[in-house]
């Protein structure tokens, strides 16, 4: 079941990640691979040391934008996921409706926190790629 809702997961999501990379290789220019392929190296080792690492930056955002859109998806673990793995935004609610709000303040806390985080994080990348 958790394999279920993995590729589940990965069939949602897989369009964020594909515009990410798409956008960081737009952004290289073909002069800079056509040179290395001039200078003596093949397509492969262009594609791989120069190209790779220009892509690094779009395909670490969007991992990261894919990370924070599942992390709060819940809708897709609560139909596919087995009872004993719960989300965190189920986990909350439970907690809620069994009237233990401090820990489901506290659950809440971090997940605001690790969604901030991974935002800036994502923000940081996508500047950085942008110089």
């Amino acid at each position: 079941m958790v394999g279920s809702s993995l590729i589940a997961y990965t069939i949602r999501r897989l369009p964020y990640m594909v515009r990410s990379t798409m956008g960081s290789m737009r952004a290289i220019k073909a002069d800079i691979e056509e040179a290395a392929v001039n200078l003596g190296a093949t397509p492969l080792t262009a594609a791989i040391t120069i190209v790779g690492p220009l892509m690094l930056p779009g395909i670490a955002a969007g991992s990261v934008l894919v990370f924070i859109t599942v992390i709060k998806e819940a809708s897709v673990s609560i139909l596919l996921a087995p009872p004993e793995w719960a989300p965190m935004s189920l986990a909350i609610f439970q907690n809620i409706l069994r009237a233990e709000y401090y820990s489901a303040a506290a659950m809440s806390v971090i997940l605001v926190a690790l969604v901030l985080i991974l935002q800036g994080i994502a923000s940081l990348m996508g500047k950085k790629q942008q110089l």
